[in-house]
């Protein structure tokens, strides 16, 4: 059976020449047992920053923005659940099959954060800044 993630209406903002996107209201991703995942409002993401040899035909709109928001704020240091760096990247992946995301996109993507996510998780750093 195929789910549904939210897909609130995402806004972008140029900061220093990246785009980032953000929702104006809160994000609640309740589809898995257990406690929901809330992403509060204003939550500013890049929309995946997958590294530029698995994006070809990754651009992010629509569903995918909702999903990159849900691993992007796992990452954060402030997240407040016990998460590991393999169980934020299985949730990025399980929820793009979930959802119905093309199964060679959805692997692709799950790679790419796989192998290019490191960095970003070591930071862990907010990027939680009022807009």
């Amino acid at each position: 059976m195929k789910g549904t993630l939210p897909t609130p209406d995402w806004h972008h903002v140029l900061i220093d020449g990246e785009v980032w996107y953000y929702c104006n209201e809160e994000v609640v991703y309740n589809s898995h047992p257990g406690a929901p995942i809330v992403i509060p409002p204003r939550f500013l993401h890049n929309g995946g920053s997958i590294p530029w040899v698995f994006t070809r035909g990754l651009k992010p709109n629509g569903i995918m923005l909702s999903y990159y928001a849900l691993h992007d704020y796992t990452y954060r240091s402030d997240f407040p659940h016990v998460i590991t760096r393999k169980h934020a990247d299985w949730l990025l992946y399980a929820y793009g099959g979930y959802c119905g995301y093309p199964k060679c996109k959805n692997k692709s993507v799950h790679i790419g954060v796989t192998i290019g996510g490191w960095a970003s998780w070591k930071k862990r750093r907010s990027t939680f800044q009022p807009i």
